[in-house]
């Protein structure tokens, strides 16, 4: 299937000292089109949001992946949404929530890492990449 599919299943457990885990899905939703878009991590933010890291391809007639990250609210309307949009591939693969309320994602672009730094509202601050050789 060549659909992302980001569903996000955030689930309310209750466990009694048992072996038993009732489990009910809270909220789902999907982002991305049909070009084979992936998230590959997803983790909850300060703001009781979430923030998701993979990769999409923007551009149609553009097959190249491209770093993305997906900002959403604690039931997952989308608030912003960054690609790294330079020459060659590029995927997100994990990140990190910075003292200042921006993200740290790290990746790969044409075969290097990378490493991209954004503002909490989704604004490119620095990039680096270095040499995978």
């Amino acid at each position: 299937m060549n659909r992302l599919i980001i569903s996000l299943l955030f689930l309310l457990s209750n466990v009694v000292f048992s072996q038993e885990l009732n489990i009910d899905a809270v909220w789902t939703e999907t982002f991305g089109n049909a070009t084979g878009d992936e998230g590959n991590a997803v983790q909850q933010t300060t703001d009781g949001g979430f923030i998701i890291v993979g990769l999409t391809r923007p551009y149609e007639g553009d097959n190249m992946p491209r770093l993305w990250l997906i900002k959403t609210d604690s039931i997952g309307t989308e608030e912003w949404t960054y690609f790294y949009d330079e020459s060659g591939s590029s995927v997100g693969y994990s990140f990190q929530q910075t003292t200042d309320g921006g993200y740290i994602a790290v990746g790969t672009h044409s075969n290097n890492a990378l490493l991209v730094k954004v503002n909490s509202q989704g604004t490119e601050e620095w990039s680096q990449t270095r040499n995978g050789t």
